[in-house]
């Protein structure tokens, strides 16, 4: 069973925004469209990695914000698992865009809730998102380093 988790976690690596990929945006931090083009401007990115890299492009684009590199965690919808990265870098982290009055945009966002529907029921009831405001009760992030 460890072979099939750590298979999936390989492949992975071969998988490539298209750029054309549609996720809901929780949040209105700024406007959709602008969230959607931010996104678009990530193609090529690996679909399940480069966060920071993701967050950057969300600074060329707004001219605004902080990038933030910490831990990150999601709850399922009855709050009985849990999946996402703890700070311990280079191995484990998560980056996303601090924006004022703790608003955030986090376009890798999507990708953190995929890997973690690919685990068994980990993250039932939820669907990848795009965070584009302030975290819900069932985002949890916490900052460790200030870009």
């Amino acid at each position: 069973m460890q072979t099939t988790k750590m298979s999936s976690i390989v492949e992975d690596f071969n998988l490539l925004l298209t750029g054309d990929e549609k996720y809901e945006i929780a949040g209105y931090c700024i406007n959709h469209d602008t969230i959607r083009h931010i996104f678009k401007q990530c193609k090529g990115m690996n679909r399940h990695w480069n966060c920071i890299e993701k967050a950057q492009r969300v600074i060329d684009m707004l001219g605004v914000g902080r990038v933030h590199i910490g831990a990150m965690m999601v709850y399922s919808e009855d709050y009985s698992s849990s999946y996402g990265f703890h700070y311990n870098p280079p191995l484990e982290f998560h980056a996303w865009v601090d924006m004022p009055e703790y608003k955030i945009i986090d376009v890798a966002l999507p990708g953190v809730i995929e890997r973690g529907l690919k685990m068994e029921d980990v993250l039932k009831g939820r669907e990848p998102v795009i965070l584009n405001g302030r975290p819900e009760k069932w985002m949890v992030y916490q900052t460790a380093v200030v870009l």
